[in-house]
């Protein structure tokens, strides 16, 4: 293999993984909010049911950022 293919192919595959890398940014920085609206939703919401599923939800959107980190 020359030099310059090795060169490219390596490039690639940096370019590959910093895609993957920016995608679960995007996917952490989504869930961060999602679990910000949710504890605004939290705080608001009266009806107890209604808060219960919101609490739930919340929990599991913590649960697996925590998994993820």
């Amino acid at each position: 293999m020359s030099k310059k293919y090795i060169i490219l192919i390596s490039s690639k595959r940096q370019s590959a993984d910093w895609t993957e890398k920016k995608a679960i940014d995007v996917t952490r920085d989504k869930m961060k909010r999602r679990a910000f609206h949710l504890r605004a939703l939290i705080d608001s919401v009266k009806n107890k049911e209604a808060k219960r599923e919101v609490i739930q939800e919340y929990v599991s959107l913590i649960s697996k950022m925590s998994r993820n980190n």
